[in-house]
């Protein structure tokens, strides 16, 4: 099949002129090769109805003189994308296609001293194609770069508000996964984003899909656990939690669990008064109903307690190393 594919390939012409200069980093010939694999996605197999193709461009680690960097790479990646879209354009496809664009963390927007860009942590994506809703900033824009803002850790370093998970939700509906087991298969730690997830409504002109599990009400309770070592709860024992709550909520209130969410969020250290040589992990477990079920079906009480049952039951079983907090 191999030799086969690399045949059909060699034997492949494209519309466009993929020109090889400028093409710093190879990416030119990257997406010209994505280009000729679409264009012979009948050929390939029967049942080929979606692809994922990754590209990479290295060399923006730019401690040193990041705006020759820049001026060095930012023309090839230009050309790249323009001829590869004209290209898809010219097989009809632009409605079929999206591109991201990203990268693994951000740069401080100071420089350092030898004109250079650190290490940072948020950042952003670009996303673009014929069934995008374009020309929108999603997420939460920056209110301030001021060194005093409370979201700036120093030298532009912005902690950030929108994790990947949620650009990438809405793009696995747009792709034909919709149900929730699967798009938790695809996205293990959406759960942990509560509503601050896009859906391909938000994100595509075809997008039909609403996020269950929100737009009702809303309940947060404070949860606490005592750990050994100076941490934070992992991504997977915060879904641990709130599976354990959400087995409770389902089953007290008789709701489908894809009418509620729930992810812990706030979590603070300090060292533990009850537990001296521990340290405490208080958090907040947030529950988000779905806006179709009345508010006063949802007891207040009857949630924290559900909250709190599940902390314990957690600190006992789930948290590594945690005090067990059960009777």
């Amino acid at each position: 099949k191999t030799d086969s594919l690399v045949d059909t390939l060699r034997g492949t012409g494209l519309a466009t002129d993929f020109v090889t200069q400028p093409n710093v980093g190879g990416i030119t010939g990257q997406l010209k090769l994505v280009a000729r694999l679409i264009s012979i996605r009948n050929e390939r197999g029967n049942g080929i109805n979606r692809d994922v193709f990754y590209c990479e461009m290295g060399g923006y680690d730019s401690h040193f003189q990041v705006g020759t960097v820049l001026k060095n790479k930012l023309p090839s990646l230009n050309h790249a994308v323009a001829t590869f879209w004209a290209e898809i354009k010219a097989q009809g496809l632009e409605n079929s296609v999206t591109v991201v664009q990203g990268s693994e963390f951000g740069r401080t927007i100071s420089p350092n001293s030898n004109k250079g860009s650190d290490h940072a942590w948020g950042g952003n994506y670009f996303m673009f194609g014929g069934d995008v809703k374009g020309g929108k900033i999603m997420g939460e824009y920056p209110k301030s770069f001021s060194e005093s803002d409370p979201m700036n850790i120093g030298r532009g370093r912005l902690i950030p508000t929108t994790s990947w998970d949620a650009l990438f939700y809405g793009l696995t509906q747009w792709m034909g996964i919709t149900d929730q087991d699967e798009i938790e298969y695809v996205l293990p730690n959406s759960q942990n984003f509560g509503c601050n997830l896009f859906t391909d409504y938000d994100l595509f002109n075809t997008g039909t899909q609403v996020l269950n599990g929100c737009g009702g009400a809303e309940h947060t309770t404070p949860i606490t656990f005592q750990v050994p070592e100076i941490r934070m709860l992992t991504g997977g024992e915060q879904k641990q939690v709130c599976k354990l709550a959400m087995r409770t909520v389902s089953r007290k209130f008789n709701l489908d669990r894809s009418k509620a969410r729930c992810y812990v969020a706030g979590q603070i250290i300090e060292d533990s008064i009850i537990a001296p040589g521990m340290y405490d992990v208080n958090g907040i477990a947030v529950l988000n109903f779905d806006g179709g079920i009345p508010a006063s079906m949802i007891s207040i009480a009857e949630v924290e307690a559900i909250s709190k049952a599940a902390s314990a039951t957690a600190s006992d079983f789930v948290i590594s190393g945690a005090l067990p907090q059960s009777e």
